[in-house]
């Protein structure tokens, strides 16, 4: 911001004598209007006023950037995980009608045990599960689709909603994929009981972010770069990540914690991106390469550059 006010003094400084007010602000105007608009290297071509439409604004006023199609094979959607987890999970609660609620208001141990042994999991790792307390997935996934309007809990019962029971009646399509992916991104906490700082940023800037999957992912690519890109555009994150507990530098944590919530529990639940993982000698942790999914492409259309049309914004939004 600093040199942002000192560019600005000396365009003002390059100008005549100002014979009033309004000169002066129509030359404030135009140079915040011309920064704002201006590709900028951090954000990968992005401007600054681009950038702050993607953070702050619905997809529906960002279509100039970004398109999601949902006119697809519905065949494409049979191997993404999240599609297969939650018609697993929708099924199983039509089979058994109505599911009664536990003591704690959790779905009963029978219907997870079903639902835990037909489930793709996230991790390599699958957990014996004990208690339907334990199985955090389940649990997530339930609240998940409570979200979506297709489960419903009362009088004591988890049921399906009549939406619930159209998609078990006619399947997943683009529409209903689509539909999921709102609700993920808009409603749903990616950070919840994670471990990790709130780190709001990490979800508000997933269309950024699925930008840079686009653009550095076309073949396996180490996530660390995804990761080092996403802190040259967003260096303010890294505040939420500055703990004297904290177990690297703030730059590893976000890093990590990029990895969990944006590709893993994000884009490789829902289909957008395939994972290769390799262990990391003398250490319990891996070393992530990606690479941008087939379906990313039938789904993500990015505008070209000289057709998306910058809107302007207040200064105080600029990086």
């Amino acid at each position: 911001m600093a040199e942002s006010k000192q560019q600005l003094q000396e365009e003002l400084n390059r100008h005549e004598d100002f014979e009033s007010l309004e000169e002066v602000q129509a030359v404030v105007d135009k140079f915040y209007e011309t920064k704002n608009n201006a590709s900028q290297p951090e954000f990968l071509g992005f401007s600054p006023s681009q950038m702050y439409r993607i953070l702050h604004r619905p997809l529906e006023e960002i279509s100039d950037i970004v398109h999601f199609d949902t006119e697809f094979d519905s065949d494409l959607l049979l191997s993404i995980p999240v599609v297969k987890n939650s018609f697993i999970f929708l099924q199983t609660m039509a089979d058994m009608r109505r599911v009664k609620a536990t003591s704690k208001g959790n779905l009963s141990l029978a219907f997870v045990k079903t639902v835990f042994n037909a489930i793709r999991f996230d991790s390599p790792m699958k957990r014996q599960l004990i208690t339907s307390e334990e199985s955090t997935e389940i649990f997530y996934l339930r609240h998940f689709l409570v979200l979506c309007g297709w489960v419903k809990k009362q009088k004591g019962y988890f049921s399906l909603t009549k939406k619930g029971e159209k998609i078990v009646d006619k399947g997943f399509n683009g529409d209903a994929y689509f539909h999921l992916f709102q609700r993920f991104t808009r409603k749903y906490n990616w950070g919840f009981a994670d471990g990790y700082p709130e780190a709001w940023i990490i979800q508000g800037s997933y269309i950024f972010s699925l930008y840079l999957v686009h653009q550095l992912a076309t073949d396996l690519t180490d996530s660390q770069e995804l990761a080092d890109k996403f802190v040259d555009a967003y260096p303010m994150a890294l505040e939420d990540f500055v703990e004297k507990d904290s177990y690297g530098t703030p730059e590893d944590e976000l890093s990590r914690c990029f990895s969990i919530r944006f590709l893993e529990r994000f884009c490789l639940y829902f289909g957008l991106i395939e994972i290769k993982r390799e262990k990391i000698d003398n250490s319990w942790r891996e070393k992530l390469y990606i690479k941008k999914s087939n379906f990313y492409d039938k789904f993500v259309h990015w505008k070209e550059k000289d057709k998306i049309y910058p809107v302007t914004v207040l200064p105080g939004v600029l990086h």
